[in-house]
C-alpha cells in the first residue's frame, strides 16, 4: 500500500509539474513574436513544451517565414528539428521563407531551407520565385547560390517575365552575365 501512495504522489507531482510548464507556455502568437524579438529562451520553451512550429501569427504568416524575414537561420535549424515545414507560406502572399531569405540577401538562411528540402521553384502569388526575387533585388551572391542548387532561370512569373528576363531589365552585368550562362550555357 505505501508502494501505492508513493507512486500516486510521483504521478501527482508530475501531473502538477507539467500543468505548470503547460500554463507558461506562450501563445502561437507570442511564439511568433519571441521569434521577431530573438527571445530565443521563450521560443525554445514554447517547442520543448509541444507548441507547433508550423503556427502562424494573426496575419497568417509562419514561424519560418517569420524568422526568414529577419534572418535568423540558427531559429529556422531549430524550426526544423521540432518538425517545421520549410515550404509553409503567408496565405495572402505565397511567400515562402526560401522567397523571403532570397528578397532579403539572407544567403546563410537560404543555404540551411536548401539542406532542409525548400521547393525551390515554388512561385507566390505573382508567380515570382526565389530567384526571381534574388535578381530583382540584386543579391548577386543570392543568384549564384539558388542556380548552384537548380533554380529554374527560365520560369516565368505571372507577368510572362523570367528571372533571366528580370536580369536583363536591371542593371547588374553579373546577374544578367550568370543567367546568360545559365540558360545559354558557356
Amino acid at each position: 500500500m505505501k508502494t501505492l501512495r508513493l507512486i500516486s504522489a510521483s504521478v501527482l507531482v508530475l501531473f502538477v509539474a507539467m500543468g505548470v510548464a503547460l500554463a507558461q507556455m506562450p501563445t502561437d502568437t507570442q511564439f511568433l513574436d519571441n521569434i521577431r524579438d530573438r527571445k530565443y529562451s521563450d521560443t525554445m520553451s514554447y517547442l520543448v513544451n509541444g507548441g507547433s512550429p508550423n503556427v502562424r501569427d494573426y496575419n497568417d504568416i509562419p514561424a519560418v517565414v517569420a524568422a526568414a524575414e529577419i534572418g535568423d537561420a540558427g531559429m529556422i535549424r531549430e524550426l526544423f528539428k521540432y518538425g517545421a515545414n520549410p515550404d509553409l507560406s503567408a496565405k495572402k502572399t505565397r511567400i515562402t521563407a526560401l522567397m523571403q531569405g532570397a528578397a532579403r540577401g539572407y544567403v546563410l538562411v537560404v543555404a540551411v531551407l536548401v539542406t532542409n528540402n525548400a521547393a525551390i521553384d515554388k512561385q507566390d502569388n505573382l508567380g515570382e520565385t526565389a530567384l526571381i526575387k534574388a535578381v530583382k533585388e540584386g543579391h548577386r551572391e543570392m543568384v549564384r547560390q539558388l542556380l548552384g542548387v537548380g533554380a529554374d532561370p527560365e520560369l516565368s512569373d505571372y507577368s510572362g517575365y523570367s528571372a533571366y528576363d528580370h536580369a536583363q531589365r536591371g542593371r547588374d552585368r553579373s546577374i544578367q552575365s550568370q543567367l546568360k550562362k545559365a540558360v545559354f550555357g558557356g
